[in-house]
């Protein structure tokens, strides 16, 4: 078999990645079903919301050290999931999102209480970085904040 220059040069086309391809099929799906991609019921939107929804769910798992409904025989701990709380967040992409963030019993795992992107980006300054727990850690900060200012009576 003999090669060409041309076949030498010729550019190899990337396999597409898991995302993209990911991506295409909720396209597909999507527009199969009559969603829109964008707008306040389109796919964007609750593709945002699932994941949201997921990565809260996994971070209340990683706290509580099991899976819903999985508690271990024997365990110490008697903290568990709670039920869910209704949460708007604003995202740059689609705007409002209501999430159904989870809690925990002992309310250990607190996310969003009125914290502006001042008071997280003011705790990142500060060094507090981290990895995807970031927010909630700047979040649990500042409302540990908020409730001591509250029972000394300096705010709201």
């Amino acid at each position: 078999m003999t090669t060409t220059l041309s076949d030498m040069t010729a550019k190899k086309k990337p396999e597409p990645s898991a995302e993209e391809i990911a991506a295409k099929e909720l396209v597909r799906l999507a527009k199969e079903q009559g969603l829109s991609l964008t707008g306040p019921d389109g796919l964007l939107k609750r593709f945002t919301k699932n994941v949201l929804e997921t990565a809260l769910n996994e971070e209340m798992t990683e706290h509580l050290g099991h899976e819903k409904n999985r508690v271990a025989e024997g365990r110490e701990s008697t903290n568990v999931r709670n039920g869910t709380r209704p949460k708007t967040v604003l995202t740059h992409a689609t705007g409002e999102v209501e999430l159904e963030v989870p809690r925990d019993r002992d309310g250990a795992q607190i996310y969003g209480a009125s914290v502006s992107k001042e008071t997280i980006s003011g705790d990142h300054r500060q060094g507090h970085r981290g990895d995807a727990g970031l927010v909630h850690q700047a979040t649990e900060r500042a409302l540990r904040r908020d409730l001591h200012r509250r029972d000394r009576g300096e705010g709201p």
